[in-house]
């Protein structure tokens, strides 16, 4: 394998880790999120609150943590 072959199979490889990495956070924002506000709505409360305050508290912590696996990498 020569290093142009190397570095498309290095791009490809990490178009699907980022894939993986935005399915990963759906699908922990749906499920982490879903619960609570399920419960809120259930009880008179407002749901879809809940639902997007604990969206954007998975974001913070998910891009503080990807922000400083940059800083880390560089």
């Amino acid at each position: 394998m020569n290093f142009f072959e190397h570095q498309d199979r290095a791009k490809s490889n990490s178009k699907k880790i980022v894939l993986f990495y935005t399915i990963a956070l759906i699908l922990m924002i749906t499920l982490i999120g879903v619960v609570p506000a399920i419960i809120v709505s259930q009880n008179g409360g407002d749901g879809t609150a809940v639902f997007l305050g604990v969206s954007g508290i998975i974001l913070l912590i998910a891009g503080v943590g990807t922000m400083v696996k940059f800083a880390w990498l560089n």
